[in-house]
Order: C-alpha cells, then structure tokens, then sequence
C-alpha cells in the first residue's frame, strides 16, 4: 500500500474517532438530561407521570438505533446506505405510528395527544366525507379554508384518494414525506461537510427523536419540516447558480404551501436570505441577493394575494399586522396569568433577556401543564431531552465560524435563519416555549451539527461544550422550580 493511501487511512480512522466521540458524548448527555429531570421533578415534589417511562424507552431505542447506523455508515457505500436508512426509517416511523396511536388508545380511548390532533381528525373527516359526496369534485365548502387549514386538506383529501378515513392514513402520509426529504436533507450538510459527518447528521435527521417525534402523530409540523428542508435546498441550489429557474420555482411553491401550515416561517426565511446576502464577502453579492429576494416575494406575494381574492386567506397585510401588534408583549412572554406579568421590570427586561436565551430553548420538563380540556402526555419530552444534548455541539460551530469567518459557506444561511427564527419566536411571547413551535431551528441545529463534528477537538471547544452544558442544567432546574411564575 502507497504511503499516500495510508496516510488517507490514518485520517479517515482519525475523523471517525473524533465522530464517534462526540456523538457517543451527546448520547451520554441526553441519558444525563433525562436523569436530572427526573430528580428535579422529585425535588420538586411532582409525581413522576407515565408517559416519562415511555419517553425514556423510546430514547434508549432511539440511541440504540443511532450508534448502530453510525456504525454501518462507514460499512456500506454512501449511496446504498442513504438508500437503506430510507428503508429503515419508513419501517421504524410507521411502527412507531401504529405503536403510540395503540398505546394513546389503550391510556386515553384516543390515539390523539391532544386538541390540535383530534381537530385535524375531524376536519380531515369532513374534507374527505365532501369529497365523497360531490364524487372527488371542488365546491365551495368542499375544502377547508384559512392559515390553518394546509394540513387538513393535505389529509382529507389523502383519505379520500385511499378510501379510509383511519387516522393512521394521514400519518403514513407524512412519514413517507419524510422519508422522501432524506437525500435532500444529505445534499445540503454534503456540501460543507465530510462524508462521515454527513451522514452521522443525516442518520440523526432521520431517525432522532427531535424530528421522528412530529413525524409520527397526527400534526402538521412534520408537512413544515419537508417543506422547510426542500426549501434550503434550493436557495443553496439558486446561491450557486444551478438549474436558476426550477430552483426558483421550487422554493416559491414551498414558502407558498407554508402559507396554509405557519405563514410566519415564510418571513424568517426570506429575512435570512437577504442577510445572508448581504455577508457574504462576494462582489455584487448584496445586489444578487436583493434581485432574488424581490423575485421570491413576488412569487409568493402574487400567489397570497390569488388566495386572498379567492377568500381562503387573508391578504398578507392583514396576517402580518395583528401578529407584528404582539412581538415585545410583556405580557405574553411572561404569561398572561403569570405573577410576574403584572410587574413593571418584565416589560424592561423581558425582550432583551428572552432574546438572549432562545438559543438554549424550550427546555426539556417532566411533568404536564394539566389541559382541562384534554390529556396531556408531555409527547414532546424525548425530542427535547435529545435537542438539549445536541446543543453544546451546536456552540462549537458558532466559535468556529466566529473564529475562522467562513461567511461565503452556505451554512452562514442556516445560522442566519436559526437566530432569525429564535429571535422572532422570543419576541412573539410564549412560542419560545414549545417545542413544536421552534421546530424549524432545531432543524436548523442538525444541518449545522455536522461542522461540529467536522472541528478538531480543542480546550476551547471542551470548554464550551461544558460551559453550555452548566448553564443548560441550571435552566433546567430553574425552569421546573418556577414554572408557576413563568408559564401558567
């Protein structure tokens, strides 16, 4: 063998340490996170809920499936492989869509988690029942109309083409989707990243409980996932100037299907490209950037407003406005029926501070806010334990785009849109809580995670692994001791 191809060798099996350390460190962080919650909510004198024993199994699941993909990885040709984690995460996302919905049925008399699923159940009902009756023809009250109403169109009609209204036809649905963003999901972080990493990253978009969890269940954030990853896709594809036009069109059919599912993501999206144009230290960039972006909000402005005549939405000044009334309402971001909303310093300080802790939020909490309405399972605490331990990662890559400058790469665009998007969602009030309401920059941490694992361990990047990891414990106990005062 050639010294070449054994110094190749040595830094492969070099690289693939250095992965499999700080993937196997982010697993023993979750297993972590997951224990000091349960202390904390015993300390707290809380009763320890039923579905905190699922959400651990189906953790230990989720981690036993990740290393041992990680592994094949670097067994199989990059080709075969993406191809089979296609294979598998259907096979894993469809059991565990039968499973839960089984489980939620067996606890509850309902495979739903809560309101906003049984509602999507029975819109989708009645979509696909009209359909029925006018024999797959559009009338005027065939489909629902409204900023909501993507995702239950989406399943009322999937459930007339097959014939059932079972509530496990929409989930299937949005799996198989999923499944379908996989390579595209591998082609962005692929494009600044090594083999190894890419791969790691996109083993842990598939199957991790931070994407798989909305996914499975009968919610319309998996449908925006798809969308959000297709859509950077082809502003990346568009940046480097490939097939312009099918790219361009592409994107503007993506912000425009987001208009029906959660419009505000659209303005974050747009905001960052310009951003993003405007940083990068390219001649022309800025005027590049400018051109593109009036032609993207054109597009959508001009399909919004076919909408908007056709009476299915509101026109886009109508939308943003009462939205735009909201962000810096002190009230909403300490809670309305919160102790604290009533004092004169959280409208001082509530902004700037929520602002400045975005990035290390929703945290992870094992107990239920009781919903009188309907039971609550807390369905989104896997998910977060995962995204917490995956955050002191995330910060390696921000000290090295901070400390090298790479702000020609495309992912300065994906940084840009994750504080954009936490930014927003602090100042809008209480959406920085939800899990499922920052779901688009938690995807954003796995496009980026790639560069962390890309980084050569140093004491630095030691060191803010545990600085973030301290104040992220801190968060953690703080949030449970005062919950009563932050969110009620």
């Amino acid at each position: 063998m050639s010294p070449k191809k054994i110094k190749e060798g040595i830094t492969q099996t070099d690289s693939m340490l250095k992965r499999n350390t700080e993937i196997n460190e982010a697993m023993a962080r979750a297993l972590f996170f997951y224990l000091v919650a349960l202390v904390v909510s015993l300390a707290s004198q809380l009763s320890i809920q039923t579905f905190y024993f699922y959400s651990g199994g189906f953790l230990l699941c989720s981690l036993s499936f990740l290393h041992l993909l990680i592994k094949l990885s670097y067994e199989v040709p990059t080709k075969r492989f993406l191809f089979s984690l296609q294979g598998f995460t259907l096979i894993y996302g469809l059991s565990l869509a039968y499973i839960v919905g089984d489980l939620l049925i067996n606890s509850f008399g309902t495979p739903f988690i809560g309101l906003d699923d049984a509602t999507y159940q029975a819109q989708q009902t009645n979509i696909a029942n009209n359909l029925t009756i006018h024999y797959g023809a559009l009338s005027d009250n065939t489909l629902m109309t409204g900023f909501y109403s993507g995702y239950p169109n989406f399943g009322g009609i999937l459930m007339y083409l097959v014939g059932s209204k079972h509530w496990l036809v929409p989930r299937v649905a949005t799996v198989l989707l999923h499944v379908c963003s996989i390579i595209p999901f591998y082609r962005i972080v692929s494009r600044y990243s090594t083999v190894g990493s890419s791969l790691t990253a996109t083993i842990l978009y598939a199957i991790s409980p931070m994407i798989l969890t909305l996914q499975f269940l009968q919610l319309k954030d998996g449908l925006l996932i798809t969308l959000l990853v297709v859509s950077t896709y082809s502003i990346l594809n568009l940046t480097e100037r490939r097939k312009p036009l099918l790219y361009l069109s592409v994107l503007i059919v993506c912000l425009f299907a987001m208009i029906t599912i959660r419009a505000m993501v659209i303005v974050a999206f747009l905001v960052s490209i310009f951003l993003f144009y405007i940083l990068r230290r390219q001649r022309g960039s800025v005027f590049v950037g400018l051109g593109l972006s009036v032609l993207i909000v054109g597009g959508v402005l001009y399909l919004w407003s076919w909408l908007a005549t056709n009476g299915i939405v509101l026109d886009p000044e109508a939308y943003y406005s009462v939205r735009m009334e909201l962000l810096g309402d002190s009230e909403r971001m300490a809670g309305e029926a919160s102790q604290l909303s009533s004092t004169w310093y959280v409208a001082l300080v509530s902004a700037p501070l929520f602002v400045v802790m975005s990035p290390f939020v929703p945290i992870p909490s094992a107990f239920v806010f009781e919903n009188p309405l309907y039971p609550s399972t807390n369905f989104e605490f896997s998910a977060n334990v995962f995204l917490y331990a995956l955050i002191p990662l995330f910060f390696v890559y921000i000290y090295r785009i901070l400390k090298e400058r790479q702000t020609t790469q495309a992912p300065l665009f994906i940084l840009l849109f994750f504080f954009v998007y936490k930014v927003g969602s602090a100042l809008s009030g209480m959406t920085i809580w939800s899990y499922r309401q920052t779901l688009p920059a938690t995807l954003a941490v796995l496009l980026l995670i790639p560069i962390g694992l890309d980084t050569t361990p140093s004491k630095t990047t030691k060191r803010i692994k545990r600085i973030t990891s301290i104040i992220l414990v801190i968060l953690l106990f703080a949030w449970t001791f005062f919950r009563t005062y932050i969110r009620q």
